[in-house]
């Protein structure tokens, strides 16, 4: 499986938006977050909380792990 995510800053520090593309899948947030953990290298924890038709918001514990991976992380996965 593949998906890629359009990001949104949300206006909370350690917050964003992300929504997945897929064809013809629907994703769960419990998807997300395993392919995200495995892919981040972050030292605290983060939830996904699917909003609607694959938009996810997702929190994080740290603002350093925000910030890391708004900059530099990997948002395409391959399953």
């Amino acid at each position: 499986m593949q998906f890629g995510n359009e990001l949104h800053l949300d206006n909370t520090i350690g917050c964003m938006i992300a929504k997945t593309y897929l064809i013809g899948k629907i994703v769960t947030a419990k998807t997300v977050k395993v392919q995200m953990k495995n892919t981040w290298s972050i030292k605290g924890g983060f939830k996904v909380i699917d909003k609607q038709d694959n938009l996810f918001l997702i929190r994080f514990e740290f603002e350093n792990d925000y910030c890391k991976v708004l900059d530099s992380a990997r948002w395409l996965v391959s399953n």
